[in-house]
């Protein structure tokens, strides 16, 4: 499964959040997913 990197902001208005203290629940990040983004994987 190829997962890219959203900016939280963008996940919140997905979401329909009012609070961006409500989106990091509904979010995961993986160890693979940080490797990804810093380009060691």
């Amino acid at each position: 499964m190829n997962r890219y990197p959203m900016p939280l902001l963008a996940i919140q208005q997905l979401l329909g959040h009012a609070d961006i203290a409500t989106t990091p629940i509904y979010t995961r990040v993986t160890a693979d997913d940080l490797a990804r983004m810093m380009g060691t994987l």
